[in-house]
């Protein structure tokens, strides 16, 4: 497995599912990890199983930088660091086993999938590659450049160039972006698998017994409180002031609705409703969106400088009762949600934009909370859920996306995975 672009903490949920759902999928004696240092620490941190982090070794590689190619020395620069990388991998597995070897790029760019398009060439069945694709699918949909050397990496080029008898699928996490995709690129349908985003281990152990928000708590009390014929008036009272906890969660940033969410967090947590409201973002600023205007007045909790730790994560959404998901469509076409999957793992109900990927979820397994469209839908759901919380609904919302997440587990997962990887 090669982890070429993300550090630190980024996507680890996403890659410490991945690795569950391989080993349960095809068994191997032993897991090779390629990826930063600090990375593959976290991951180890993140796996719950032990048996398993101690079938896994590291190959500590520097990442891809991500930047475009404008000239031809740091095109060759780059695609010969990983294609070097790739065949010396690929050579030293083939050499000390019979069967073939399965590759795996955990992420890609248009340069990685080029040099593994050679590697599967010169390695034919001996080699098999797959290669995760996720948000950067998006700049299929850009105009293309007029620079020849960009035009050659970019991902309409990579993706529809001949790949013959190699042994190479792409793997896309959301059936909604396979069915985007190969709208745009029907020639490579047979290429294209689909292999449901997994949810975290560690918040799906925590799926077991009843999960329950605060607020649900406090409303089927003061439910009960009402119907007792000894009341006390000053505790039901108190009990209707209870607040309604929204969370945004992740970078903050314009493609995730970040603005929105502000806006609705400065309408609604001073307004005077039978619930109150409470917001909080639970993240960080992304140095991309530094001009986003942040209300501290408005907000519960303030964005972080730097990223969370994943246990401060968690304990903070634990508290939450919906989470807010206002996406830009441009991007979320083609990109899985992280954070809906976050959403999945904890049984958080949601509010969010009306999506392909928001909408399926939906079909399939029933409302997870809310969709909107505009903004106007928007403070509809949120004038009702202040004036009314809905608990039998709340808890409906709640079943579903445990559901939800009971298809997304490793062991769910490991027969798609099979089937993707040809074992």
């Amino acid at each position: 497995m090669y982890e070429p672009l993300c550090t630190g903490q980024s996507h680890i949920p996403f890659n410490t599912g991945m690795i569950q759902v391989i080993d349960k999928a095809v068994s191997p004696d032993h897991i090779t990890f390629y990826g930063e240092t600090a990375h593959f620490q976290y991951l180890m941190e993140s796996l719950a199983d032990k048996t398993l982090s101690a079938s896994l070794t590291h190959c500590g590689v520097r990442p891809v930088p991500r930047r475009s190619y404008t000239t031809i020395r740091p095109l060759l620069h780059d695609f010969w660091q990983i294609y070097g990388m790739i065949h010396t991998a690929a050579a030293f597995i083939t050499k000390a086993r019979d069967d073939a070897v399965l590759f795996i790029l955990m992420s890609s760019d248009a340069s990685l999938i080029l040099a593994a398009r050679l590697v599967a060439a010169m390695f034919g069945s001996r080699v098999v590659i797959r290669i995760v694709l996720h948000g950067n699918l998006a700049s299929l949909e850009n105009p293309r450049s007029r620079n020849p050397l960009r035009v050659m990496v970019d991902f309409y080029s990579v993706l529809t160039m001949p790949f013959g008898n190699c042994q190479i699928r792409f793997i896309v996490l959301e059936h909604t972006i396979k069915e985007r995709m190969i709208r745009l690129l029907p020639d490579i349908a047979e290429r294209v698998f689909v292999l449901e985003h997994p949810i975290e281990p560690h918040a799906w152990s925590c799926l077991s017994g009843p999960h329950e928000s605060v607020m649900l708590q406090d409303s089927m009390r003061f439910a009960e409180v009402v119907s007792s014929r000894n009341q006390n008036k000053e505790y039901v009272s108190q009990l209707i002031e209870k607040t309604v906890s929204f969370g945004y969660l992740g970078m903050v940033s314009a493609s995730k609705g970040f603005p929105l969410f502000m806006k609705i967090a400065r309408k609604f947590h001073h307004r005077k409703y039978p619930h109150g409201a409470s917001f909080y973002c639970i993240g960080s600023v992304s140095g991309e969106d530094t001009g986003l205007r942040i209300d501290a007045e408005a907000l519960e909790s303030l964005p972080s400088l730097s990223k969370l730790t994943r246990a401060d994560f968690i304990q903070r959404v634990r508290k939450l009762d919906f989470i807010f998901l206002p996406y830009e469509s441009a991007h979320y076409q083609w990109s899985p949600s992280g954070v809906l999957m976050d959403a999945v793992s904890f049984a958080k109900p949601i509010i969010a934009r009306s999506l392909p990927m928001t909408r399926r979820l939906f079909e399939v397994y029933g409302p997870m909370g809310y969709l909107f469209s505009t903004e106007e839908e928007l403070n509809e759901i949120m004038i009702f859920l202040l004036s009314e919380f809905p608990q039998k609904a709340y808890r409906a919302f709640q079943e579903n996306l445990q559901k939800a997440g009971q298809d997304r587990t490793p062991e769910a997962l490991a027969q798609t995975c099979r089937d993707i990887f040809d074992v």
